[in-house]
């Protein structure tokens, strides 16, 4: 059953998608262990700016901005990003990260993602080719700690603003949406101060914490 979430701030997303979770979500059992789930979500946040959560434990945002700038960077060394998120260490291959977008982002077979999809806005306005890929098909055939939950991002520039919509695998909702949210609001307000919308796709909205802990942390 799909589910549409929408709201102006990403507190109040995250609150709809908790009561959503708490009382229709499946439990299942993927590769990271159990966690409960509902499929075929979509959020729409409808003022991009209010991206950082008020809640005490969740508007952390050193933590975001230190990944945007790891993403951007083009790093996927583990050390670069464990100062700011200690969560990452869990996945660390060598010191690296494989699923780390930032190679992805602006050397993914060699070409800056961004920056093709800047210069294409700009050819062509109304462009719909304007897709950043970081999901791989080595991501499904190659074992890893970490993938890229991020499949697909695309910029949308409209009545001059612009408008973001990523496609996501997979999103924790009490550990990921808030960040994801800053981070991906980050990638487009660069590119464009007068952005519209946030739009996020999730084939599968998930929480990995027990229902108790769900519900007292986000104040249910």
């Amino acid at each position: 059953m799909a589910h549409h979430f929408e709201a102006s701030t990403v507190d109040d997303l995250m609150h709809v998608a908790v009561d959503a979770l708490l009382s229709e979500g499946v439990h299942i059992n993927p590769t990271k262990g159990g966690c409960t789930e509902i499929s075929a979500a979509t959020f729409e946040l409808t003022n991009p700016r209010a991206r950082v959560s008020r809640s005490a434990s969740r508007g952390r945002l050193f933590s975001a901005l230190g990944e945007l700038c790891w993403y951007l960077s083009g790093s996927n060394r583990t050390e670069h990003i464990a100062y700011y998120v200690k969560y990452y260490r869990k996945f660390d291959e060598d010191g690296v990260i494989f699923g780390a977008y930032g190679p992805r982002l602006v050397s993914f077979d060699g070409v800056n993602q961004i920056e093709a999809v800047i210069q294409a806005l700009r050819r062509t306005p109304a462009s719909r080719r304007t897709v950043i890929q970081l999901f791989d098909h080595q991501d499904v055939t190659e074992r890893h700690a970490d993938i890229p939950c991020t499949c697909t991002l695309q910029y949308l520039l409209r009545d001059g603003r612009l408008s973001a919509i990523t496609y996501m695998r997979s999103n924790d909702v009490f550990l990921g949406l808030c960040i994801n949210a800053r981070c991906r609001n980050g990638r487009r307000l660069f590119a464009n101060p007068l952005s519209r919308t946030q739009q996020f796709g999730q084939s599968g909205l998930n929480v990995d914490i027990d229902r108790d802990g769900l519900e007292s942390n986000c104040g249910h």
